[in-house]
């Protein structure tokens, strides 16, 4: 919360606006909220030294949206959550900036961490027989293009690309 304060002192935006058109709640990790019709478990991510970077787990009708996007590899004190809670995913989505490339990088992943982190929530029985894999949040830095990430996603990984626009039916 206090760095949504910081950002809006910074821009000088006008805070009674925003509270008019949004309502502001503070998660911590390792918790569940309702937002309107989806359960939302919020999961700690390794990304910032300032706050609490977050990745969250989104549920619906039976279904489950794992958003680990902007994040370096994560821990599997994630995984032991998840099966205690008894979560199964139905779409795994999982940050990419570093494309198929490996470099010093820890508040990102590569191709082949999130590979890594997809075959332990497979072999942990985290992911449903037929969950849908992708890829996001690329970089320049990862040196490919559109094509190439494609290709290398799917024939060493097993994983999508996700693109602008992209819209997935579960």
């Amino acid at each position: 919360y206090d760095i949504m304060q910081k950002c809006i002192t910074a821009r000088n935006i006008d805070k009674s606006s925003l509270e008019k058109r949004f309502e502001f709640i503070v998660v911590k990790p390792f918790t569940t909220i309702s937002v309107g019709n989806y359960t939302v478990t919020v999961l700690p991510a390794v990304h910032a030294n300032e706050g609490e970077a977050l990745i969250f787990l989104i549920e619906n009708d039976g279904k489950a949206f794992f958003y680990g996007t902007d994040t370096g590899f994560f821990s599997e004190e994630i995984d032991d959550f998840l099966i205690k809670e008894g979560k199964k995913i139905d779409l795994l989505c999982l940050d990419c900036t570093k494309c198929d490339t490996e470099f010093n990088y820890f508040i990102h992943m590569s191709m082949s961490e999130g590979h890594r982190i997809a075959d332990r929530f497979a072999k942990k029985g985290l992911l449903k027989e037929n969950a849908i894999l992708y890829y996001t949040h690329f970089s320049h830095n990862g040196k490919m293009i559109y094509d190439d990430l494609v290709k290398a996603a799917k024939d060493k990984y097993g994983f999508k690309v996700a693109y602008d626009g992209l819209t997935i039916t579960l």
